[in-house]
Order: C-alpha cells, then structure tokens, then sequence
C-alpha cells in the first residue's frame, strides 16, 4: 500500500525491457531443451537458428532509435514493394497457372513476408491524409505516392499468392491498427469484431475442409486439423518441458497411426511441421516456452500501445509496425512460416523495429549502469566476435545446403562415391526439418 516515490518507480523495468528479457530467456530455454531431446545436436541446431533471428531484432532493438527506426521501416516498405513486383513480374512472364510464389519458392511465405511492408504503406498513406486534412504544411507528396504504390503491388502480389491465412492475417493486422487509434472503450468493439471474425473464420475452415477440392486445398486443410492434433498431444504428455527444440519434426509422424487408412489422400508425404507456430513451441518447448512467447508478444504490443498513446510524429510508424507484428502472429497461427528463412526476418525484423520505435530517448537504469564510456569498447568487440560467429555458422549451413543440391547432380554423373560424401555433409544443418529431409536423402543415395 505504499506509495511509490519517483526513485523506486525507476528501478521498475519496462514492459519493452521485459519483453527483451523474456526473449532471451525463451532462446535459452531453446538450448536447454538439447537435454531432454531425443536428439541434443539436432535441436542444438534449430536453438541457434533461433538466437540468430533474436539477436537480430535486439541488435535492431539497441543499435536504432527512434528516428532511425522510421527510416528503417520505410526502407522494409521500400523492399517489400520491389519484392512484390518480382513476384508479379515472374507470375505473368513465366508462371501464368501456378499461385505466385517466386522468390521464396512457396505462396505462403511470400504473402506472409509482404504483410509488414503492406500494412506498413497503408499507415504512411493514413498519416499523410492525416495532415492533409487537418492542413497542415509538409503533407509528404513523396511519402504519400511511395505508400501508395507500394500498397498497390503488394495488394496484387498478395492476390496472385491466394493464401487464405495471409488474408485473414491481413485483416487481423488491420484491426491492430484501428485498435491503436481508438479511444479506450471503442477498442472494445474492435476486439468483439475480432472474436466473432475468429468465430466466422473457423467455421468457414471446416466447411471448406469437409467440400471437395479439385485443386486439393481441402486436403491441405485437412491436413492442419491433423497436425494441430498431435501438437496438442506431444503437449499433454510433456505439458512442462515439451520434447525439445525440433521435437515435433522428428516425432510427428509417430501420431499417425490409422489416421493414414482413414484419410489416405493427406497423407502423401511426412509431417515437418504442426503448421500452427504456437501449437509448434507447446510441443517442443511446453508451458514454460509459449508463456515466455505469450510474455514477449503481450508486453511489446502493450509497450507499442503506450508509445502510441503518446503525441509524436512517428506514431503512424507505430501503428504499422503493430500492424504487420500482429498479422504476422495471425498468420503463423495457421502456418510454419517462422520455420523457414524467409519470414523469421520479416518477423524478427518488425519485432526489432518496434522495440527501436517504442524507446522514448532516455536511457534505462540498468542500461545506463552496463553502457558505459568504459564498457563500450567491450561491448564492441564482443558484439564483433558475435557477428563473426554467426557468419560462420550461417556459412557452414550453407556450405551443407550447397552439398546436398549437388548430391543429385554426382549421382546423374555416376559418381556414387562423391554423391555418399556429400549426402553425408549435407545433414549438417541448422533446421531440425532441413537435418531430417538430408537424412532421407542420404538414406535413398547409398541406397
């Protein structure tokens, strides 16, 4: 019942420093799961692909301010407009029947990554009509054609794509936004809009699940319903700890069982992923992983809610950061795009840039105690050694990824001895689903 006084409301730590801690401690959490995993150095692997992609977003998180991250999520929108224009330009010159999907190679991940930037472009054209309205000097012709044309292709690009999570994630982020602008009690219609949007959306997945497709997509639904089950299952049988970072794409298809005689079209391949994210870490890391998830996302929305409750110029940044933050986590609700290298670095990316844009100038208590003119140099070089490690790592997973694409060309030449070292080199990968599908590999080239 005591009041707080200015000194001890200081050593409180923020909500977005919370969220930063908790993100580590959920990296950490990753490589302890090596010892209960059934196999330590392949999740060993996918812990370190995840530490690349936090460190990433904290490196973004301290190395801009406020200011620079503005800077840095027009140059996001900048690049996922020349993204999406590949995209079409490849559709229409070379691929008029298939969805779009270069330069990622899948319609899924395309469209997810284009979402930041999307949401992104529809902020900068909200706040350039802003002050245009309200005429005041400076009203950004370059910001406002900018927004727009980036808007316009990425609309496109994400039609051609026809991914349904990403449309529903769309509008997801688009509620973010509006939950942002409004006042206090007009956000609570946008969340019931939100439960009666989920509501129709589940409804709407099982009626398409349950109609015949003659492209297959009610298969692919099918398939999700299936792969959510036994996520939830890995779950309940190890609720606190889960079976290790990469536990479901080495233990997936053990759930199987008749499921395959009952519905023999969905199962034509093995199962990498959970295709839900979130089910995804309950599997692999348990209860103690997705609360340090749920904490992370809680905490930076509700950091990004204060900062746009504030008066500022770059608040419109905000809000699309928010924007394509949340539509992203609606996206991976029914996909496995942060399983891949593609959309992690639009995620941890926007993640990054929010935190950069939600500081507000003065400099924290601890970190004024740990950044100091001594320390500085320190922190450089260790933050050198870091980045030094990570480009071998990351050099090293590719370098594997390169042996395994020239295993089959070995083959063709009738080098067999080439192709079995090779297919051997290619298993070490950072991505437990990357080690598995080499593993088959190798298996079928000594075979």
């Amino acid at each position: 019942g005591r009041e707080l006084t200015p000194t001890s409301r200081r050593r409180h730590l923020s909500p977005l420093v919370s969220a930063q801690i908790l993100i580590v401690l959920y990296v950490l959490w990753s490589f302890a799961s090596s010892r209960w995993s059934p196999a330590p150095r392949v999740s060993v692997g996918g812990s370190i692909l995840l530490g690349i992609g936090v460190l990433w977003s904290l490196g973004l998180a301290y190395g801009l301010n406020a200011r620079a991250a503005a800077i840095a999520a027009r140059g996001l929108m900048i690049v996922t407009g020349v993204t999406a224009i590949i995209a079409i330009w490849y559709y229409y010159g070379r691929n008029p029947i298939l969805r779009a999907k270069f330069p990622f190679g899948n319609p899924n991940f395309l469209s997810a990554a284009l979402l930041p930037g999307a949401l992104l472009a529809i902020a900068a054209l909200s706040a350039a009509g802003n002050r245009a309205f309200r005429n005041r000097a400076g009203t950004g012709v370059f910001s406002t054609f900018l927004g727009g044309a980036v808007l316009v292709v990425t609309v496109w690009a994400l039609t051609l794509c026809d991914s349904r999570g990403s449309n529903l994630a769309l509008l997801g982020g688009l509620g973010a936004m509006v939950f942002c602008l409004l006042p206090g009690k007009g956000r609570w219609g946008v969340a019931l809009l939100a439960v009666v949007a989920a509501g129709v959306g589940a409804w709407m997945f099982y009626s398409m699940m349950s109609d015949p497709s003659a492209t297959g997509r009610s298969t692919t639904l099918r398939f999700r319903t299936y792969t959510w089950t036994y996520a939830w299952r890995m779950f309940t049988e190890r609720p606190l700890t889960g079976y290790g970072q990469g536990g479901f794409s080495m233990l997936g298809d053990s759930y199987v069982g008749d499921d395959v005689l009952r519905d023999p079209p969905v199962f034509e391949s093995r199962i990498d992923h959970a295709h839900c994210e979130w089910l995804e870490i309950m599997a692999e890391l348990g209860g103690v992983g997705i609360l340090l998830v749920g904490g992370v996302i809680f905490l930076s929305l509700r950091s990004a809610m204060r900062r746009c409750e504030a008066a500022g110029s770059d608040r419109s940044v905000v809000i699309g950061l928010v924007g394509g933050f949340a539509a992203l986590i609606v996206e991976e609700t029914v996909g496995n795009g942060l399983r891949v290298s593609e959309v992690p670095l639009a995620f941890y990316t926007v993640l990054g840039l929010l935190w950069a844009a939600c500081k507000t100038g003065e400099p924290t208590p601890w970190a004024s105690q740990v950044i100091t003119p001594k320390t500085k140099p320190v922190l450089a070089v260790a933050g050198i050694i870091v980045a030094a490690a990570v480009m071998v790592v990351t050099q090293h997973d590719f370098h594997a990824a390169r042996n395994a694409f020239q295993t089959d060309e070995f083959l063709q030449k009738g080098d067999e001895e080439t192709a079995v070292r090779l297919a051997s080199l290619a298993t070490d990968r950072l991505s437990p689903q990357r080690v598995l599908i080499n593993l088959f590999r190798l298996s079928n080239t000594e075979l």
